[in-house]
């Protein structure tokens, strides 16, 4: 995640020699966002499961705040 954050980061000039373009790092934060939503969705579950609302409601605000992320991070590579 912090690679593709930081290479969205480099200056025009320096992106511009890369072989593969700039497009590669925001892929790269679109990507990480998935399994931490993954891991995320599955401890609400375990909280759920296990009877304790409270820790699945900080995981359920998580899970949407990753949501927004992701949305963001999809329309900065659409831009």
């Amino acid at each position: 995640h912090a690679l593709g954050k930081f290479g969205s980061g480099l200056p025009d000039r320096t992106l511009a020699r890369l072989p593969f373009g700039p497009g590669v790092f925001r892929v790269v934060v679109v990507i990480s966002r998935l399994p931490a939503m993954l891991a995320v969705v599955l401890d609400a579950t375990a909280a759920v499961g296990g009877g304790n609302m409270q820790a699945a409601a900080t995981s359920v605000a998580l899970t949407l705040c990753y949501a927004l992320w992701l949305k963001a991070d999809l329309a900065l590579m659409r831009g």
